[in-house]
């Protein structure tokens, strides 16, 4: 991936947290999905806040688990979990793009270790990632 200058990061911070920079404590809850039999289908919203966000990802992720020969999967599996949130993200990212490409910002080196989001702090966070690009949904995803 291509790095993001400082001052660009800058500006992604305040166009989407404000004047604070970061955001509020509800809205680093990250993705869930239920362990209630028969509901494995359904995003957890842990706290209030990002609530839009969450309905518009599971709208996409509902999508993902419907096949037309075999109907919806209420019952996914873990792998099925993850490749539906993965294509729901996608889609997601696919239909705000501008221009022939989407942008995907990923953590790298320390930042994406196992668990290293929870450790580390949102500063430290924001200064370890890294731009994507991908000019097809499937490479998107």
């Amino acid at each position: 991936g291509t790095s993001i200058p400082p001052d660009v990061m800058r500006q992604l911070r305040s166009l989407l947290w404000g004047n604070q920079g970061v955001p509020p404590p509800s809205w680093k809850q990250g993705f869930f999905f239920s362990r209630h039999a028969g509901l494995q289908f359904g995003l957890v919203q842990r706290q209030g806040g990002p609530c839009g966000v969450l309905a518009a990802v599971q709208a996409h992720v509902l999508a993902a688990l419907h096949k037309p020969t075999s109907g919806f999967n209420t019952t996914p599996r873990t792998p099925e979990q993850h490749a539906a949130l993965a294509a729901a993200l996608a889609e997601s990212l696919w239909a705000a793009r501008v221009g022939p490409a989407a942008f995907l910002v990923l953590p790298e080196g320390e930042a994406a270790a196992p668990g290293a989001v929870a450790r580390l702090g949102y500063d430290q966070l924001s200064r370890a990632v890294a731009q994507h690009s991908a000019t097809t949904k499937e490479a998107l995803v």
